[in-house]
């Protein structure tokens, strides 16, 4: 069962997909945004 050959669309942008698509400071800086609104938002 080769299951990379059929990726639902669902499958192709899970997170860790995402993270290894983008290098790593903007992740990082990503993360670190999405941190400061959680805060902000409580």
């Amino acid at each position: 069962m080769n299951q990379s050959l059929s990726m639902s669309p669902s499958e192709a942008f899970r997170p860790e997909h995402l993270a290894a698509a983008i290098p790593e400071p903007a992740t990082l800086s990503f993360l670190g945004l999405g941190l400061l609104a959680f805060r902000r938002k409580k």
